[in-house]
């Protein structure tokens, strides 16, 4: 064997060996500068529950007909917005639930974030869709 394919073999199963561990390390809370992302992750849940009144007033004002907001802490979750290409425009964290304490019932509360790591901000609080009710087999909105 050549030096040449000895050298270009070495390489490439470095990069390989190199990608692997990134990898790795990112799919277990890693970030490359070393932080873990499930830091983030806790902060961002504890402000959600410490704000949980507040994002059932702003459902309640938009729905006055829900009485009560049950939600489920793990449906939480962080997406990066996409236009559908490669870029990305933000990112969204979203939490589902159910209301008046009926298990055919189904809504989604969303924030706006610039990064994935920032804390949400509860002025930017949306509802992603109509809060739904089976009726008949299908989902309709929740008047």
């Amino acid at each position: 064997m050549s030096k040449k394919k000895l050298l270009c073999r070495l390489g490439i199963a470095s990069l390989l060996i190199g990608g692997g561990i990134v990898t790795t390390m990112a799919l277990n809370g890693f970030s490359l500068n070393g932080t873990r992302q499930e830091n983030y992750r806790k902060k961002q849940l504890n402000y959600l529950k410490e704000h949980e009144a507040d994002m059932i007033a702003y459902i309640k004002k938009e729905y006055p007909k829900i009485e009560s907001v049950q939600f489920d802490w793990s449906t939480f979750q962080v997406n990066a917005i996409s236009n559908g290409w490669i870029t990305t425009s933000g990112n969204k964290l979203s939490l589902k639930g159910k209301f008046n304490n009926l298990n055919n019932t189904r809504l989604r509360v969303e924030f706006y974030l610039e990064n994935s790591e920032d804390i949400p901000n509860i002025k930017k609080i949306k509802l992603s869709d109509h809060p739904e009710i089976v009726t008949d087999n299908v989902w309709v909105p929740y008047e």
